[in-house]
């Protein structure tokens, strides 16, 4: 059987705007930050597996799994709020090419 291996930066663009657009993912993401690391990480696992059996949010899987290290998470609320404050139409290249962006994609190929 063939599987496909998902590239950990092809779904973060798509989480990121997720995220700005759903408020309760944002608040989310923001509550997981404040949480002691052990706490965050049973969350987030939870969440995982809880988006193991959702088809439609599989692709997330491995973004989720990448903010139980806690910097990839306040890097990845920099980035959201960096992008809220300036409030473009639409999420794309132009939109992340800020320094908050470089920085958790740093974080995401360090992991």
């Amino acid at each position: 059987m063939i599987t496909k291996t998902i590239d950990p930066y092809e779904n973060v663009v798509d989480f990121i705007g997720a995220a700005i657009e759903a408020s309760e993912i944002n608040q989310m993401l923001l509550e997981l930050e404040k949480l002691p690391d052990k706490i965050r990480r049973t969350t987030l696992t939870k969440f995982v597996s809880d988006m193991h059996r959702d088809k439609e949010s599989i692709e997330f899987i491995q973004i989720m799994e990448m903010m139980m290290d806690r910097e990839v998470l306040q890097a990845m609320n920099n980035v959201i709020a960096d992008i809220q404050k300036t409030k473009p139409r639409s999420i794309n290249s132009k939109t992340l090419s800020s320094s908050s962006f470089t920085t958790l994609i740093g974080l995401i190929a360090a992991l």
